[in-house]
């Protein structure tokens, strides 16, 4: 038995990727934590049959054998991550912890590894190394008995996140996926007086009535703030009876949702009130600018429950520290369906589609391919940067970029690899196999590298079937399968001549906004006293995701880590040119975001003209306020396009600035 593991990781950096997927359910419950990452390969399934009885961990991994004579500490820690590359960095005890519901390793402190190892119910609910033995280089398949695993009630590890380390570093990690059937929900934050952003994600999971009629729904709220001071602990959190609206009138959500229950504890849930939030787990602490709580709650559903409660279309209201009774942001709990997006294709006898799903940015992405027309014509095929031209086969690298290739790898494997981190993200043909010699194709696939949520998104970008040798041949834009409301803000000056067009889902206000930047002429000198205003013209293009946009001129570039940032209106430099983003008239509201585009490639032209075509993600709100400006940068001789409007940027879509040459 070991317990290094305990003490060595409080300094874990972690490089890993996690994969989320989700399985049909055997007798019992059963789900899984799925390993695709740093050659690490496999699942680790966790099952049991009915509440209160012991469960079972099984391991099926592989690729651990690359670390000859290794020893591999395994641990549950206590809150999910996102489906992102990096996502576990900084994944340490005091960030992170271990998941321990009951305090075991406090209580025994420095004697903790003795009394673990000496009696497993000592030891801490995630500490699976200590319960069952470190991990070595030959393990594949190998099934535990765990009595204190559980995947029923309050102490649930649903959710939760598995992460397998090398001495002092993860190598991998996975979060542990939910049950086939789950119903999820969101309350975005975007308070703009309170500067309070971020998301409270809520899952219901929908057991087998055969098993337990129990309503459990997992809670996580990941919150930033930069208006809070460094004592600001004690928040409580509370389900309240009205919806707010996208507003910030905290005073219209009414008394708290507080249908039954009067007093409450983490401990004892059914003593509490529904909406009791912050009794049932904790008080949100903003210490250090961000706040983070998961837990199972055992009384708060989603779906309406047989006696006529659901905290949807309610809202969740945050309140100043220590008990105070002043409300600080709000925001309104509602479904969050499962996102779609979808690449069609009808052109040259290539007739089908690509669908792409993703339930939360905490899942991988399922893929489904179903292609007719192929004529054995076709060989690889990718995701590209940038959207298509007129038509389906205007599909050139001056036009869809090169692949999506958002972490940098530069370039895929050619011979085999073991896990997907080592190719491209858009290299779908290098991680599921090409078309080579089909006449069609009807196949599905998890990719957890191409999310459709957030800074990273696919949504908006194109996808290219290449012939054999590698020539581009058809193409197809990746779109919303939901209708969308598109914007366009159009340049036409001697200086600056383009057009940014934005997308986004029509009946989600707050989500993600879908930019596409193109400009085909940037030709501004470096000093000048002018701002010439440019009328608003005719749309000419398609639309694509959201991106990093900075607004000061010489503020350095934020990293990921960084969480949100309130655009700054104070310029140092010249605006150049500007365009107002009009309201969108009622026949702009469509459900489809196809249009001509008219774009180029990157690349200078001159000393002080360029051109310029880019797909980006960015977190906009409201989207009829938006300002766009061009400015030259003194200080480093940059161009950047600048986005005023009233909100953060959030920490997964704001990270650079935009830089022009």
């Amino acid at each position: 038995m070991c317990l290094s593991h305990v003490q060595s990781m409080y300094s874990a950096v972690c490089g890993c990727f996690i994969s989320t997927l989700t399985f049909p359910t055997p007798p019992g419950v059963s789900v899984r934590a799925v390993f695709d990452v740093s050659g690490v390969k496999g699942h680790i399934t966790f099952q049991q049959l009915s509440p209160n009885e012991p469960g079972t961990i099984a391991l099926s991994l592989s690729g651990l054998a690359q670390f000859p004579g290794q020893r591999f500490d395994w641990l549950i820690h206590s809150t999910p991550v996102a489906s992102l590359p990096g996502s576990c960095q900084g994944l340490a005890m005091d960030i992170n912890p271990v998941f321990d519901p009951l305090g075991r390793m406090a209580v025994f402190d420095g004697n903790y590894m003795n009394e673990c190892s000496r009696n497993q119910s000592l030891c801490a609910v995630g500490d699976l190394s200590g319960k069952h033995g470190q991990l070595n280089d030959t393990v594949q398949n190998v099934t535990f008995d765990d009595r204190s695993v559980d995947l029923f009630g309050r102490l649930s590890v649903i959710g939760r996140v598995v992460v397998v380390y090398l001495p002092r570093d993860a190598l991998a990690c996975a979060n542990i996926a939910y049950p086939t059937n789950s119903i999820n929900g969101i309350a975005p934050f975007r308070n703009i007086q309170s500067m309070l952003l971020g998301n409270i994600w809520f899952r219901e999971v929908v057991f087998p009535r055969t098993l337990t009629a129990m309503v459990q729904t997992t809670v996580f709220a990941d919150l930033v703030t930069t208006s809070m001071t460094a004592d600001s602990t004690g928040h409580n959190w509370l389900v309240h009876v009205n919806a707010v609206g996208n507003g910030s009138m905290c005073s219209v959500a009414g008394p708290q949702y507080n249908p039954e229950g009067s007093s409450c504890s983490p401990l004892d849930q059914s003593a509490c009130g529904i909406g009791d939030l912050s009794g049932k787990s904790s008080p949100l602490d903003f210490s250090s600018g961000e706040a983070q709580v998961f837990y199972h709650d055992t009384n708060l559903p989603l779906e309406v429950s047989s006696e006529g409660f659901s905290i949807v279309n309610r809202s969740v209201v945050v309140y100043e520290r220590n008990d105070s009774q002043a409300r600080v942001a709000c925001a309104d709990v509602r479904v969050l369906p499962r996102r779609q997006a979808i690449a069609s294709f009808d052109v040259e006898g290539v007739v089908g589609h690509i669908l792409f799903e993703q339930s939360t940015p905490f899942d991988s992405t399922s893929v489904r391919v179903q292609l007719d027309g192929l004529q054995l014509n076709a060989e690889g095929y990718h995701i590209h940067d940038t959207p298509v031209g007129a038509t389906q086969t205007d599909c050139d690298e001056q036009i869809t970029g090169g692949h999506f290739d958002p972490w940098m790898v530069g370039g895929s494997p050619t011979g085999n690899s073991t896990t997907s981190d080592d190719y491209e993200a858009g290299d779908l043909s290098g991680k599921f196999g090409d078309l080579s010699n089909l006449p069609s194709v009807n196949a599905s696939f998890i990719d957890p590298f191409i999310p459709l949520f957030g800074r990273d998104s696919i949504i908006a970008r194109s996808v290219v079937i290449h012939r054999p040798g590698g020539e581009r041949w058809v193409c197809a834009n990746v779109t919303h399968l939901q209708p969308n409301v598109t914007l366009v803000a159009a340049f036409n000056s001697s200086e600056v001549k383009g057009q940014v067009v934005f997308t986004q889902l029509q009946e989600d206000s707050l989500s993600e906004v879908a930019i596409f930047v193109d400009f085909f002429q940037v030709d501004i000198p470096l000093v000048t006293s002018s701002t010439s205003s440019i009328p608003s013209l005719a749309p000419t293009s398609t639309s694509v995701t959201l991106s990093s946009l900075s607004t000061s001129s010489d503020a350095q570039p934020m990293s990921q880590s960084s969480d949100f940032v309130m655009p700054s209106v104070t310029m140092t430099t010249v605006v150049m040119a500007t365009s107002t983003v009009p309201s969108p008239p009622p026949t702009s509201i469509t459900s489809s975001t196809s249009m001509a585009v008219l774009q180029a490639s990157p690349t200078s032209i001159g000393e002080e003209t360029m051109t310029f075509s880019t797909t980006l993600h960015a977190l906009l709100w409201p989207l009829r306020s938006l300002k766009l400006k061009f400015i030259r940068s003194h200080k480093q001789d940059r161009l950047i396009l600048v986005a005023t409007t009233a909100v953060f940027f959030a920490r997964h879509v704001a990270l650079n600035r935009m830089k022009l040459t």
